[in-house]
């Protein structure tokens, strides 16, 4: 993926549901330095699972 790409990225419309698993993963930039951001969380049964 390119700078462009990402810094014209568009939302899926996807619905969360009942049972999944939602990957959020950021890439902070401050001048050069740039940082790391990733998590995975898991809804079951329509609640954030504790892991």
């Amino acid at each position: 993926m390119t700078i462009n790409e990402m810094q014209n990225y568009k939302t899926d419309d996807q619905t969360i549901e009942t049972n999944d698993i939602i990957t959020i993963d950021l890439s902070p930039q401050n001048n050069c330095i740039w940082g790391d951001y990733a998590r995975t969380l898991i809804v079951e049964n329509g609640r954030l699972s504790k892991i």
